[in-house]
């Protein structure tokens, strides 16, 4: 119940890419074999890898902004 509560849109993208891979290949393996259920966990995972690859460029692209000149 607790989960409920939480706002999800406001995790960081580096928590909540894992977090939906992680749902997805839940959802994957307890699926019936090829359904529309395991479909659905695939893009789960799909989206998942690309929320957590944007994030952490973001976020890398923040830090290198941040540094001088000189440190770069």
């Amino acid at each position: 119940m607790g989960l409920a509560f939480l706002p999800w849109e406001r995790l960081p993208a580096w928590l909540l890419g894992p977090l939906l891979v992680a749902a997805g290949v839940f959802l994957l393996f307890n699926a019936e074999q090829f359904s529309w259920r395991q479909f659905e966990a695939g893009g789960f995972i799909v989206i998942g890898i690309v929320v957590f690859v944007a994030g952490v460029m973001k976020l890398r692209a923040k830090s290198m902004a941040n540094l001088s000149i000189d440190e770069k």
